[in-house]
């Protein structure tokens, strides 16, 4: 049976619902089974490799991870989800007031394999990609 979309939560006491593709349901599950996460992952960002050049057909996956050790900011690609790039994620660049995050993947070099992570428009920090 094909469900095209899963119930992720209630808002409030409302009737209100919020849906999520089944494409990032199955992404999400799947981050958790290769990277042993016990909770869902948050995505911060999704970028098409494809885009910079042609001949890549994965994707890079910006997300913060919840472990046994703390929040973790994991960037990995969707050819190999069980290789990640990690460093602590202290919350520091929250949006005001909610529990998003103003994280945006930056520049994106694939011949030394790294990519910047801005924060508020600011280097947050460099990353390499695991592959």
């Amino acid at each position: 049976m094909f469900i095209p979309f899963i119930i992720m939560g209630q808002e409030r006491e409302s009737e209100c619902v919020e849906y999520e593709p089944i494409e990032m349901y199955n992404l999400r599950k799947a981050l958790i089974d290769n990277q042993n996460l016990d909770v869902w992952p948050s995505i911060v960002e999704i970028k098409n490799l494809s885009e910079l050049n042609e001949k890549r057909k994965d994707s890079l996956i910006l997300f913060i991870a919840e472990t046994d050790y703390g929040d973790k900011l994991r960037m990995t690609i969707t050819s190999d989800l069980s290789k990640f790039a990690e460093m602590d994620y202290k919350n520091d660049c929250r949006q005001d007031g909610t529990i998003l995050t103003d994280l945006k993947l930056g520049e994106i070099n694939l011949t030394k394999m790294k990519a910047e992570i801005y924060c508020r428009k600011e280097k947050y920090t460099e990353l390499k990609i695991k592959n």
